[in-house]
């Protein structure tokens, strides 16, 4: 739902207002949706739903790639580092 919510919102903004003010309308959201992802990762001690994540994460980063909306480039990369180094801590115990 974020992925189709920001694709439209982007789009519309940079046809309305001619600029990507991604960041002023979604900045609050993202951050809340960091902070519940490190707070769920945290108590996760499931390696196979941990890798599924992974996958969910990439396919995202596909999609809005194709769609040509950078604007949650460091949002998902932030969610494929702290998913990873989770999965890692639970590979190594």
């Amino acid at each position: 739902m974020l992925l189709d919510t920001v694709s439209s919102e982007v789009l519309f903004c940079r046809e309305f207002f001619g600029v990507d003010i991604f960041s002023s309308i979604f900045g609050n959201i993202v951050q809340i949706c960091e902070d519940m992802l490190e707070s769920q990762m945290a108590n996760c001690y499931d390696c196979v739903g941990a890798m599924l994540m992974l996958v969910v994460v990439d396919q995202d980063v596909s999609i809005m790639n194709k769609r040509g909306i950078t604007s949650l480039d460091p949002y998902l990369a932030r969610s494929t580092k702290c998913i990873l180094s989770r999965l890692l801590y639970l590979l190594d115990t």
